[in-house]
């Protein structure tokens, strides 16, 4: 197979599970052989990251309000990287920036293949300017679970032969169940033979923190040395406020644990005897979830999203109905009440990672993709 010149666009602000994605998908491209333009948004958070592991990116402005400036510069930049740098293929990420490429594409007088990769379960607003996109400007849209490609066929009437669900997964190597939580459980004062519940993800109420919390004293009547482990970024204070705030209210302060952003999210998520997925709603497709797996733990997840699709109930990890927090504590202390039941669901969950949702499995069905839509 030949070397592609390929365009990655994203216009997202955050470092978001897309976010990695799409640098993932760039690095592991590049270490096939194939030339990334990778383009992001100016000063937001893939851009910087982009910087900060050398890898090379164009940053245009991707402002997402109406501003015909911006935007005219950025089309005027898509049209100059298409004319000058050969491009076989474009994938873009999101909204804004799958229509700036599809009107650079116009106006350039190019025909190069554009696939959107769709990572959310949002229904496309069946409006006659995304028609026109997606019927005559796009060849292909990547799916990365299959409810999402459900949702396009239900809710918009999509053709089934344009669409192609493709997993993505996680890097054992980084995410290495050999590794102990030690260091953590000494950082956090946690004694050795307590045991950790812990989420990971942004704290944003959309992924449902305060059912854990308040399954937490359901919990702690069994299990009075648990601790609880929540770690991602703050999106707002006021939500870790209302959290904190809860926590005192049921007078569990003391075994909670907010770490705010962390670097070191494999060896925070070696700590965990359960690993919880709360989420309310999102969840296209769940990062924490596939590291969870790729570390051997256990998973206790609401019923959304993808998580039916990549947990099999009882085998795996425990599904529940999402903001019930009953639910989540009867799941998790059935766990911690039966140590052979939860080592058996995170060597079921690291069996199924490995064969169904590893990153070379990833890469080389989304390059194939690439080549089939190329006619190669």
């Amino acid at each position: 197979m030949k070397s592609l010149n390929i365009v990655e666009i994203i216009s997202s602000r955050k470092w978001i599970g897309e976010a990695f994605h799409v640098l993932n998908l760039s690095l592991k491209l590049i270490q096939k052989g194939h030339r990334v333009i990778l383009i992001t948004k100016s000063g937001w958070e893939v851009n910087k990251q982009a910087d900060s592991i050398g890898l090379p990116n164009i940053a245009l402005k991707m402002n997402g309000h109406f501003n015909i400036r911006d935007n005219l510069n950025d089309i005027l930049k898509l049209i100059s990287i298409f004319k000058k740098e050969r491009i076989d293929i474009i994938n873009a990420h999101r909204g804004h920036d799958h229509w700036l490429a599809a009107i650079a594409l116009l106006f350039s007088g190019k025909k190069i293949p554009l696939i959107r990769t769709r990572h959310v379960n949002v229904p496309v607003k069946n409006h006659i300017f995304n028609k026109w996109l997606y019927k005559y400007k796009t060849d292909k849209i990547i799916c990365v679970a299959n409810h999402i490609k459900d949702g396009l066929i239900k809710n918009n009437n999509f053709t089934p032969s344009k669409l192609k669900v493709i997993y993505t997964g996680t890097d054992t190597d980084v995410f290495n169940y050999k590794l102990t939580g030690e260091k953590i459980k000494k950082e956090f004062n946690i004694l050795k033979n307590s045991s950790v519940i812990g989420i990971v993800g942004r704290i944003s109420p959309i992924k449902g923190h305060k059912f854990l919390l308040n399954a937490v004293p359901m919990i702690k009547k069994e299990f009075p040395d648990a601790k609880f482990i929540f770690a991602g970024a703050f999106v707002n204070q006021e939500t870790l406020k209302d959290l904190q705030s809860l926590a005192e209210t049921l007078g569990i302060k003391e075994d909670m644990i907010f770490t705010g952003f962390r670097d070191d999210i494999p060896g925070i998520i070696a700590s965990f005897d359960i690993a919880v997925i709360a989420s309310k709603g999102s969840e296209g497709s769940s990062r924490a979830c596939y590291e969870h797996m790729a570390m051997k733990k256990p998973i206790v997840a609401t019923r959304v999203g993808i998580m039916p699709e990549i947990i099999k109930d009882g085998v795996n990890g425990l599904l529940i109905p999402a903001e019930d927090s009953s639910s989540m504590a009867s799941a998790i202390i059935k766990i911690l009440k039966d140590k052979d039941l939860g080592q058996k669901m995170g060597e079921s969950a690291y069996d199924s990672l490995v064969n169904n949702f590893n990153f070379k499995t990833w890469i080389d069905k989304t390059e194939e993709q690439f080549f089939q839509t190329l006619g190669v």
